[in-house]
């Protein structure tokens, strides 16, 4: 029994040091993460929103994604920004 919870807690502890793996970076220095992403977002879900009723999520985040790239931003691993 002791087994097990020591994998499980070995597998959480896994997963979540690889959440904070990747970076958003922009060349330009000017640009803003946190406003060209909530513009992006909203721009998304009122593009996907009024060609339906319901959303999907995977729509919302394709379209966001595709924004954020427009703009300049793309993730990198962490040690590629230091």
């Amino acid at each position: 029994m002791k087994a097990h919870w020591l994998i499980a807690v070995s597998s959480m502890a896994v997963l979540l040091a690889g959440c904070e793996t990747a970076e958003n970076v922009n060349s330009d220095p000017s640009r803003n993460y946190d406003a060209d992403k909530y513009e992006c977002e909203r721009n998304a879900r009122l593009a996907v929103g009024a060609k339906s009723s319901k959303p999907t999520p995977r729509e919302v985040k394709n379209l966001k994604d595709q924004c954020m790239k427009a703009r300049g931003w793309r993730q990198v691993g962490k040690e590629q920004t230091r």
